[in-house]
């Protein structure tokens, strides 16, 4: 019976009528962000150099107010607004020093509490929701002391950027 099946309490059931929670979607107001460059591993001590790009894959601007970046052993919820222009990019970073960041222009510090490695899970959330993510321990993601790495700008999709093959290492003096 067709009825008895759409009673919308389970997520993967076979609902046949409206409504029908198999069509529901969940739309983030920060869909459209993707992680597009990371410094994880900068020369000598990490604490106030790591930083990480965000880039707005939309047409229209996405505002950060709200938003988690989780990395596993710590979180910061971004308290401010940082509006991140359609198709543009932003930088959050642990200090806006650029004498200490490697000349890196960060439009957001999000403070030393949150350190990224070669073997952590960059995290922005929605609450539950998972908006973008980056493990940077499967195989295939470049590591070089010094030098962050860079998405491939034909790659920049949320899932894209989970592959190792797609992260090169930033070109020297693209931050200094």
């Amino acid at each position: 019976d067709a009825a008895a099946d759409d009673d919308d309490a389970f997520p993967d059931d076979d609902d046949t009528l409206p409504p029908d929670d198999d069509d529901t979607v969940f739309v983030s107001p920060w869909d459209g962000l993707v992680i597009t460059e990371i410094m994880f591993d900068p020369d000598g001590v990490d604490v106030g150099k790591e930083w990480f790009e965000l880039k707005n894959t939309t047409p229209f601007s996405i505002d950060l107010s709200g938003l988690l970046i989780d990395v596993g052993t710590g979180s910061h919820l971004v308290a401010a607004s940082i509006p991140v222009p359609g198709n543009g990019t932003v930088v959050l970073g642990q200090s806006a020093n650029a004498a200490v960041n490697g000349n890196a222009d960060v439009d957001y510090m999000y403070g030393s509490g949150l350190e990224l490695d070669e073997d952590s899970t960059l995290a922005l959330l929605d609450g539950a929701w998972i908006v973008d993510d980056v493990g940077m321990s499967p195989p295939g993601f470049p590591v070089v002391e010094g030098a962050s790495i860079s998405l491939d700008p034909f790659q920049t999709t949320s899932f894209a950027n989970n592959m190792g093959g797609n992260w090169c290492i930033t070109p020297a003096g693209a931050y200094s």
